[in-house]
């Protein structure tokens, strides 16, 4: 029990359970010292805390004689007064226990004021001193209640004062705490006479059992003596076979020192190995950078610009809204002559029926005579020629734009004669826009005022295809060099 939670008022406290008032009979203030030992013996009090409990009690009842003499001497006060007084202590047992001390010194003020002055001095004194008595008995008793059931509580694990209801509740179930654990114990005991029994009769096998195990240790020490014999020969053995302290030593010394040696060598190989390592694979990006760079490619640029195509920045077409010069067309279809013949010398080819005289802005094609092969100079005494290029000046403006169709046909014809001698060298190869007779992608590229639309378009189908000539003879090139 806590003294901090325990509320008293007179002889009442409040049962730690249900908090209900419990009244304290006098009797429990006058137990002998036979009833104490008792409940001492019961909970295990020590000697000092039965000793506190004695002068507890003994203060108690010479208080209680003291205060009983002195009110016998106060029979001479007043009605009034004693009603006043009675009625004050009727207040202060309302209150709880925090306030006591308080109405205490409220009860000893009224009744000094009360009295009438008629009394004495010595009146006076003998009631202070019998007010305090009172106080002091009721204190003592407290701290004697309070004491005495905190040590029950610390000993029994039960907050105590209990009323009667939570007494009974809390002896049930003890009781049944004990019915559990003699159950537990007959169990126990059960269990331990099975095991002794049990015990009894295995006590031959296992008495076999250990004879059997001490032969067996018995061979095993033996068979550790002869192991033990064994190795102090083998070891004997390995010191003759080993060699002298300072032969190991100097060899251990020199097979250090070779393979310190070994290491810096190995060091000094891997750092030339990955020096070599990356000047190869300098050389082979630069070798790589070198095969992919194409003269073809630098020399001859065709590239879109709107509408158009160009090559080497010269527009190569027309249209209604954007005439173009005739010069810079020219120009232009010059530089496709000059590609072919480039192409055709890169293959090794020779045409059958075609020859094209490259010569700037007024190169020409012309038709071979029976096949026959004829060298540059040859060419130029050629007069059965085409016209490359076109002129708008001059009466002569239908018969020449006639020359220039039928030579623009011819140059279809010797791009598709080249088409085919790639298509035998890689059957994979295929034109990127399709050329049958005078028409390129189903488009005609004979020049037509009227519709410069369609030309336009033909002319960009035509150099399409001579850089897809470029891009295989890049890879032709590139094939070679990787096999060397």
């Amino acid at each position: 029990m806590d003294p901090n939670t325990t509320h008293l008022n007179g002889l009442k406290i409040f049962c730690q359970d249900c908090k209900l008032i419990i009244v304290l009979d006098e009797s429990f203030y006058n137990m002998d010292n036979e009833t104490l030992q008792k409940i001492s013996e019961s909970i295990q009090l020590t000697t000092k805390q039965i000793e506190h409990l004695k002068d507890l009690l003994i203060q108690i009842q010479l208080i209680d004689q003291k205060v009983s003499k002195k009110s016998k001497t106060s029979s001479h006060l007043s009605k009034n007064e004693n009603n006043n007084i009675k009625e004050i202590e009727k207040r202060s047992r309302l209150i709880g226990s925090k306030f006591e001390e308080f109405f205490d010194d409220i009860i000893r003020t009224t009744y000094t004021q009360d009295l009438p002055k008629k009394n004495t001095q010595k009146k006076t004194q003998n009631k202070n001193t019998y007010e305090e008595d009172t106080l002091l008995l009721e204190k003592t008793k407290k701290s004697f209640a309070i004491h005495l059931f905190s040590l029950i509580s610390q000993k029994i694990g039960k907050n105590f004062p209990l009323c009667g209801k939570c007494t009974s509740l809390f002896l049930k179930e003890t009781n049944n705490l004990i019915k559990n654990e003699l159950r537990e114990k007959k169990v126990y005991n059960t269990y331990l006479q099975n095991f002794k029994q049990k015990l009894s009769v295995d006590q031959g096998k296992i008495e076999k059992k250990n004879q059997e195990y001490e032969l067996e240790i018995n061979n095993i020490l033996s068979e550790i003596e002869r192991l033990s014999e064994e190795e102090l020969q083998t070891q004997q053995e390995i010191e003759q076979l080993q060699y002298p302290e300072g032969k190991y030593h100097e060899l251990k010394s020199k097979y250090s020192l070779d393979i310190q040696n070994f290491k810096l060598t190995e060091l000094v190989y891997n750092e030339n190995r990955e020096s070599v390592l990356m000047k190869m694979n300098y050389a082979q990006n630069e070798l790589e950078k070198l095969i992919r760079t194409s003269v073809l490619n630098d020399v001859f640029h065709i590239l879109p610009d709107g509408p158009f195509v160009t090559i080497n920045n010269f527009r190569f077409g027309r249209l209604q809204s954007i005439p173009v010069e005739w010069e810079e067309i020219n120009t232009a279809w010059g530089l496709t002559a000059l590609l072919m013949v480039v192409l055709s010398k890169r293959f090794n080819y020779e045409f059958k029926n075609y020859i094209i005289i490259p010569h700037g802005s007024y190169s020409r094609i012309a038709k071979k005579k029976n096949n026959k092969n004829q060298n540059f100079v040859e060419n130029l005494k050629i007069k059965n020629y085409l016209e490359l290029y076109f002129n708008n000046d001059g009466f002569l403006k239908r018969f020449r734009i006639k020359r220039f169709n039928q030579a623009m046909v011819w140059f279809l014809e010797y791009v598709q004669e080249f088409a085919e001698f790639i298509h035998q060298q890689n059957k994979d190869f295929k034109l990127m826009y399709k050329i049958k007779k005078d028409k390129i992608n189903n488009i005609s590229i004979k020049y037509n005022n009227g519709n410069l639309t369609d030309w336009n378009h033909a002319l960009r189908c035509l150099l399409s295809n001579l850089k897809q000539f470029m891009y295989t003879s890049l890879n032709k090139e590139y094939h070679k060099i990787t096999q060397k």
